[in-house]
């Protein structure tokens, strides 16, 4: 059952109670009313009317007697108002009829109307001068009319000293038994209050102060409390078991939040280290991307000055070229003359002269074939370290791309191209170094050749007979010049081709690497930006840390 059924069922059997016993009393005070309002309308009026007809009978007889004595008007006026008086008691008397004077009233108006018959008779008597007559009827008929008045007056009044004493006495009965009544529903109502306070007490209160208790040791942190269990179908049965059920759901949170916070707090520490290392990884990645950047604006530059450097190769290469042209032509035409030789040795004295001109011409060319071809070595010493130096920068942008991750792919790829750039250009070198070495044999043989040629000149007077001779080995040399410079001359446009080749691969890496470098400042911008989130993220951390510690500050406060 529950509470407010039970308080509902205490409450109403104490409203009972108190509704029969206040019933009760309002009936009997109810009752006491009506008789007291009985006894004042009707029995005090009786009695008072009783008294008033006494007086009005004395009275009466008074004035008759004084009438007897003297025939006045006055006295006459007198006994007519008493017995009119004396009538219109008695009818008002007649109004309070009851059952008690029922027949006294009867009476009283047989004798009344005997009295005033008399009276008349006397006063009638009276005036026709019989006086003693007049004396017998006062004495006898209004004087027994007046007793018979008197004593019914009497017996009126006893009687309603009798109607008195009994409404006396019953309104004392009904006011002890209200009394004994309401005193009976006040212990009845007493006794279920003091049933009903014991069992508020035994099972509302005395419940409800150990769930106080319950909640106070609670609220001070101590959950380590056995539980209150109060069995009962009512709500406080309930809030037992939904307390009870409250404080393990709460110890489980507690434990689970204690748990929680040991591992937010490892896991922020984690973070908080993670943030720091990748933190100074970013720092450390900035700085290589910083380097890489440098180093990428020293390759545009290194680049750029390979490009000037390969245009100029390609220029000399080109002068070498036209060079060798001119000297094909000169070998040729010395071909030509050297099979005319024979023919013209005659005039070999004639253009002896001339012979010594053309032989100095070609010496000097020879001479400045020799040193152009020193300058096309030293040139392709250079670009062999260019190529060199190409190939590192390649390798190192391809390992720092490899490091960058995605970022870095596109730029891999640029790497990579200008790796096989440069690869091929120390091949080209290297057949340019060939081939320069060749040109460089050629033009000793040159060289040599036309020293010998000068040689025959100077001594011309005196071997000429052996011209023929000479004529024919200057004929085969210059064939093989001929050969040696065609060579030339086709590893010359290999060299220009090869050049600008170069010039233009070098312009490509001198726009990718500007196109790195600016990737690269895009990089390190974005890698400070990853390093200042890094940074609020580890200051966010910490204060994750913090409010851990503070968490288990806290849950140190409960005992569970």
């Amino acid at each position: 059952m529950s509470v407010k059924k039970k308080f509902n069922l205490w409450f109403s059997a104490i409203f009972i109670i108190f509704a029969i016993s206040s019933g009760s009393a309002i009936y009997n005070f109810a009752s006491v009313e009506n008789n007291v309002e009985h006894l004042v309308d009707h029995t005090v009026q009786e009695t008072i009317i009783g008294k008033e007809i006494q007086r009005a009978i004395a009275t009466q007889g008074m004035f008759l007697r004084a009438y007897y004595l003297e025939q006045s008007d006055f006295n006459l006026d007198r006994l007519e108002h008493y017995n009119t008086l004396l009538q219109d008691q008695v009818t008002t008397l007649q109004s309070y009829e009851n059952d008690y004077s029922k027949d006294i009233l009867a009476s009283l108006q047989t004798s009344t109307a005997t009295i005033i018959d008399a009276a008349n008779r006397v006063v009638s008597t009276i005036d026709n001068g019989q006086f003693e007559q007049a004396l017998v009827l006062i004495n006898e008929d209004f004087s027994n009319a007046n007793s018979d008045i008197y004593n019914l007056t009497v017996s009126l009044l006893e009687t309603q000293t009798t109607v008195l004493a009994e409404t006396e006495s019953d309104t004392k009965d009904a006011v002890t038994f209200s009394t004994v009544l309401a005193i009976i529903g006040l212990l009845i109502g007493t006794v279920a209050i003091a049933i009903l306070s014991v069992f508020v007490r035994r099972n509302i209160v005395t419940p409800l102060h150990h769930f106080s208790e319950q909640a106070a040791v609670m609220a001070s942190g101590d959950l380590t409390q056995p539980n209150y269990v109060y069995e009962s179908k009512d709500e406080l049965g309930v809030l037992s078991k939904a307390f009870n059920e409250m404080k393990q759901n709460l110890i489980d949170i507690l434990q689970n939040v204690h748990a929680s916070t040991g591992q937010v707090s490892a896991a922020a520490e984690q973070l908080a280290a993670g943030t720091e290392e990748i933190a100074q990884a970013s720092d450390e990645v900035a700085t290589n991307v910083t380097h890489t950047s440098e180093l990428a604006n020293s390759t545009t530059i290194a680049a750029l000055e390979c490009s000037y450097a390969m245009a100029e190769t390609s220029a000399g290469v080109q002068r070498i070229s036209e060079s060798t042209q001119e000297l094909l032509t000169n070998t040729m035409n010395m071909n030509d003359d050297a099979h005319h030789g024979v023919s013209t040795i005659h005039q070999a004295e004639l253009q002896m002269e001339t012979i010594a001109e053309v032989t100095s011409n070609i010496s000097a060319v020879t001479k400045e074939l020799s040193k152009q071809s020193e300058e096309i070595g030293q040139m392709i010493n250079v670009i062999t370290m260019i190529t060199e130096q190409t190939h590192l920068l390649a390798l190192n942008a391809a390992i720092e791309a490899a490091r960058a991750g995605e970022h870095g792919k596109g730029f891999a790829v640029v790497a990579d191209e200008v790796r096989k750039l440069a690869e091929q250009s120390n091949e080209s070198a290297v057949q340019i170094v060939s081939l320069t070495k060749q040109i460089q044999e050629g033009t000793k043989n040159v060289e040599s050749a036309v020293g010998n040629g000068l040689s025959s000149v100077e001594q011309g007077v005196d071997i000429i007979k052996n011209a023929g001779d000479a004529f024919e080995t200057i004929s085969t040399t210059i064939q093989t010049l001929t050969g040696q410079v065609q060579e030339i001359s086709a590893a010359s446009e290999q060299i220009s081709a090869s050049a600008e080749e170069v010039t233009a691969a070098v312009s490509e890496i001198a726009a990718s690497a500007k196109e790195s470098s600016e990737s690269f400042e895009s990089i390190a911008s974005a890698t400070e930006e990853q390093s200042a989130t890094m940074v609020q993220i580890n200051s966010v951390a910490m204060s994750l840390n913090t409010n851990a510690a503070e968490l288990k500050q806290v849950m140190s406060k409960f005992k569970v």
